[in-house]
């Protein structure tokens, strides 16, 4: 998968960055037994918004492990952020939930863990604290064909 932005303003009317941003990644998934693993790898390139004309080179990461504890229902574990060239740029978050399949809806409840980075960095569905947070997510999948 890849991603562009283009510019779309002019710097010199300080409404944007008249930067182009790239990102590229790489999924992958792998089903042992009853556990699906899953990984995102990405690159992306992105205009520095610190430094006038130069780039940030960023890489992203996510692993994810899916586990069955019922017929329609799931515990789901993952791990996912980016790191940049600067030491502050580090940003990583855990995030563990309980999937189930109700009323033809899937349900999720999870919550989430900051590890590494600010706590600025960081949202989820409900915020409870800068490092941690729960949220609801509720799904509904439509077939037009």
């Amino acid at each position: 998968m890849f991603q562009v932005k283009l510019p779309n303003t002019s710097h010199d009317e300080l409404l944007g960055s008249n930067a182009t941003d790239f990102f590229l990644s790489f999924l992958a998934s792998k089903q042992l037994s009853e556990i699906e693993l899953r990984a995102n790898l990405g690159v992306g390139i992105l205009d520095d918004p610190e430094q006038p004309h130069s780039q940030l080179d960023i890489y992203t990461i996510g692993i994810a492990c899916i586990f069955p504890i019922g017929q329609q229902e799931h515990l789901f574990l993952e791990w996912a952020g980016f790191l940049g060239p600067h030491s502050d740029q580090a940003k990583f978050v855990a995030r563990y939930g309980f999937e189930a399949k109700m009323f033809e809806m899937k349900w999720s409840v999870f919550g989430s863990l900051r590890v590494i980075g600010d706590e600025k960095d960081f949202g989820t569905a409900f915020e409870y604290s800068e490092s941690w947070g729960v949220g609801l997510f509720v799904r509904k999948e439509f077939c037009l064909w």
